[in-house]
């Protein structure tokens, strides 16, 4: 079962930079997150973080998404589509009105795609949220 919490930095950076170390990616990175971020648990295990990055002109991007390798595929596929949802929820209420998010992973455009998001030129996804 999937939970979601809001993301603190106090009782969850210890967390983003674990999971940025099992990626063999710098943990400086948690000192640059925004402070509106989700993070999705797999019964107790953290398994998908992922912030929304709020911009002038109603847009926001999806930022750092970061996932726990150690869980199966269909853990991570079901806790990235729970954060995902609610960072969506989140700029719908805040008045975004399009979300940008970028990636090379081809995994993570796919999913994006089945969110609704459309491929742009420069692999930069986008989603009107009316």
């Amino acid at each position: 079962m999937i939970t979601i919490e809001q993301y603190n930095p106090d009782l969850h950076e210890h967390i983003y930079e674990l999971l940025l170390h099992m990626h063999g990616l710098d943990i400086q990175q948690a000192q640059d997150v925004p402070y509106l971020g989700y993070i999705a648990y797999c019964g107790f295990t953290p398994a998908c973080m992922g912030w929304l990055r709020c911009m002038e002109g109603a847009a926001g991007i999806m930022d750092s998404f970061i996932t726990n390798p150690e869980l199966t595929a269909k853990d991570r596929h079901e806790a990235y589509n729970a954060v995902t949802e609610q960072i969506e929820a989140t700029a719908r209420a805040q008045g975004i009105k399009r979300l940008i998010a970028m990636s090379v992973d081809t995994g993570t455009i796919q999913r994006a795609k089945t969110h609704g998001y459309s491929e742009a030129a420069h692999k930069m996804l986008f989603k009107d949220l009316k």
